[in-house]
């Protein structure tokens, strides 16, 4: 399905993914990259997997996985 015409829950679960792929990447358990987006451990895994989460819970971990440029 092109990427246009994906459902809001497919982006929540494709956002969740790269969000999970990068806290791998950097070597981060959940609980660091909670207490570094001032979130809980819970909340994090929530959002890793698609179960949604607020805007400020987003920008929070784009922060605490160094991917403030996806702000720009």
């Amino acid at each position: 399905m092109p990427e246009r015409l994906r459902s809001n829950p497919e982006w929540q679960r494709e956002l969740g993914r790269r969000l999970q792929s990068r806290r791998l990447q950097l070597n981060l358990s959940q609980a660091q990259v909670a207490m570094l987006a001032g979130v809980t451990r819970k909340t994090v895994t929530a959002v890793e997997l698609g179960h949604g989460g607020t805007l400020l819970t987003l920008i929070g971990m784009l922060q605490a996985l160094e991917l403030e440029d996806a702000l720009d």
